[in-house]
C-alpha cells in the first residue's frame, strides 16, 4: 500500500508512493533510483491498482530545498521507475504548487503514453 492516499471529500481521490534521493547520480546512464526505488511488492500493488483503473503514481524528489525537483511518475510506469535515469525521469518533472490541481484533474495518470497535465 502507497505512503499517502489523497483526497477531496468524495470528489476524487489519488494514491501516492513516496521516494527521495539527495542527487541524481554523476552518469547520464545510471539509474536515479536503483534499489532505492520501489520495492517489488510496491511495484505489484501499483501494477494492480493500474489494472483496476485506481489513480495512483510515485511523488519523487531529488535534492531538497530550492534545489528540490519533484517528479510524478504514473502508476503504470512501476516496473520502469527503478531502471529510469535523470533525463527520463524529468520527463515527469512538475512544480510542487502543480500538484492539487494534477491530482483532482487525474490528468489520465495511468496511461505510460501521456504525461500529466493539468
Amino acid at each position: 500500500m502507497p505512503d499517502v492516499f489523497v483526497c477531496q471529500q468524495e470528489k476524487w481521490f489519488f494514491w501516492l508512493e513516496l521516494k527521495h534521493i539527495a542527487s541524481f547520480p554523476v552518469r547520464a546512464t545510471t539509474p536515479a533510483y536503483g534499489r532505492r526505488g520501489l520495492r517489488a511488492a510496491q511495484v505489484a500493488w501499483h501494477m494492480g491498482a493500474t489494472r483496476l483503473g485506481a489513480p495512483c503514481a510515485v511523488l519523487a524528489g531529488v535534492g531538497q530545498g530550492a534545489g528540490l525537483a519533484v517528479h510524478l511518475v504514473p502508476g503504470a510506469l512501476a516496473t520502469e521507475f527503478n531502471a529510469m535515469t535523470a533525463l527520463e525521469l524529468k520527463l515527469y518533472q512538475i512544480e510542487l504548487k502543480d500538484l492539487p490541481a494534477l491530482l483532482a484533474g487525474r490528468g489520465r495518470p495511468n496511461n505510460p503514453k501521456e504525461r500529466f497535465t493539468l
